[in-house]
């Protein structure tokens, strides 16, 4: 089995040791994806969930910022459980962290945990120390003092309190761009339309019309376009914007959470 940690604690020190936890809770390899909002989250979580594929794992996704409307949580968005195919996943609820998770319909509805229940329970079972409860109780680093015990716990067979909710209601409709590679090619939520064909040659976006081609090998030098990436989940796939040889987000200015929308 493999874990994959998608985070926003993602400087050397937060990686090093949520790696650690993670690590040490299920003895097992541990791949790990710094992000910098939940738009950025919940591209890479569809895009580990297709690597896995049909092979079994475990995926550890937390973007929880504290400031704005996300005060209403308290200290960090409840953290929610569900499984897709072999993997099981353990996501922070709120915000487009699920947004594409509920697009491609992969699951309606996810289970969210008590957090202080939650804790208790693993301290009863003795899965925690007395210490680690202390710690977890008051943490402000979640994606360590928590997240790894609760999904290390669930993954070996046990339960923990929690409540049915329907992820809908916490999604936006709206198309963005929600990765930008070290290419500068623009990684967008829009999916392939299967009636593109090979008739359509230009597609008109926000950003103004452009060129579309099927492959990236298929840009000219030089041309801003639009191609199917290789970013999606199964067979489908999402557009990117990219320009041959140079940056697109550098040429738009734009940047990853930016709207990116066909007219």
């Amino acid at each position: 089995m493999y874990v994959s940690v998608i985070n926003d604690c993602r400087d050397e020190n937060a990686r090093g040791r949520i790696i650690a936890r993670v690590g040490a809770c299920f003895n097992a390899p541990v791949s790990f994806i710094g992000v910098g909002s939940d738009k950025e989250a919940a591209g890479n979580l569809i895009d580990v969930l297709d690597a896995y594929g049909s092979s079994e794992g475990v995926i550890l996704c937390n973007v929880a910022p504290r400031n704005g409307s996300e005060r209403k949580w308290g200290n960090g968005t409840p953290f929610c459980h569900f499984s897709i195919g072999k993997v099981k996943l353990f996501v922070s609820f709120s915000g487009q962290t699920l947004s594409l998770i509920s697009r491609f319909k992969l699951v309606t509805s996810v289970s969210i945990f008590d957090y202080q229940e939650s804790l208790e329970k693993m301290r009863a079972s003795g899965y925690i120390s007395e210490a680690q409860y202390r710690e977890s109780a008051h943490t402000q680093f979640r994606s360590f003092d928590f997240l790894p015990f609760v999904a290390g716990y669930i993954c070996a067979g046990n339960t923990l309190p929690s409540k049915t909710v329907e992820i809908s209601q916490e999604t936006d409709p709206s198309d963005f761009i929600w990765w930008v590679d070290n290419f500068g090619n623009c990684k967008s939520t829009i999916l392939v339309d299967t009636s593109f064909g090979e008739r359509v040659t230009e597609l008109n976006t926000n950003k103004g019309v452009l060129p579309f081609y099927r492959h990236l090998s298929e840009v000219p030098d030089g041309t801003l376009a639009v191609v199917i990436g290789s970013s999606g989940f199964g067979d489908q796939w999402f557009l990117e914007i990219v320009q041959q040889g140079k940056s697109a987000a550098q040429v738009l200015k734009v940047s990853s959470g930016e709207v990116f929308s066909l007219n």
